[in-house]
């Protein structure tokens, strides 16, 4: 079930050929049945690049512009909307998402390994919000989530 939205982050990848544009939607799934999250990374086809093609079911071939690169199996469903950004002047593509399990999980957007998780926090329905403060020589993001026990506090 999709209920909490998706995201999407475009970058410019730099090759020995050249640049090429790259387009990433993610979108935060759970199943009803054993309360189980998943994030999927989905590569969207550009113009000038061959579409990936496929056998529908009645064995013709079918335009598919939407590659599946990865996913990321959560605890807990996930009800809200992934927040995707990169790092001002950097190469650094990340993505956050957030559970009712209460846990808050910090990904590399373009391969999908874990760079920190974060549980207990109490159930997170509402979508991360990230910041970046640039006013340093290093700057920083700052993710602000709300999670809430069921008896109301936040």
């Amino acid at each position: 079930k999709i209920e909490g939205g998706l995201n999407f982050l475009a970058f410019t990848e730099q090759h020995a050929s050249g640049h090429k544009e790259i387009s990433i939607i993610f979108v935060c799934v759970y199943e009803l049945e054993g309360r189980k999250g998943q994030l999927h990374a989905l590569k969207l086809g550009q113009l000038d690049e061959p579409v990936h093609k496929k056998n529908n079911e009645d064995g013709n071939e079918k335009s598919d512009p939407l590659t599946p690169i990865w996913k990321h199996s959560a605890n807990g469903e996930l009800k809200n909307k992934p927040a995707a950004f990169t790092f001002p002047d950097t190469d650094a593509h990340r993505v956050i998402i957030a559970s009712y399990s209460g846990s808050i999980t910090y990904l590399d957007a373009v391969t999908g390994k874990v760079l920190d998780e974060k549980h207990d926090l109490g159930a997170i329905h509402a979508d991360p919000v990230t910041i970046l403060e640039e006013e340093t020589e290093d700057p920083t993001m700052t993710t602000i989530v709300c999670s809430c026990t069921w008896k109301g506090q936040v």
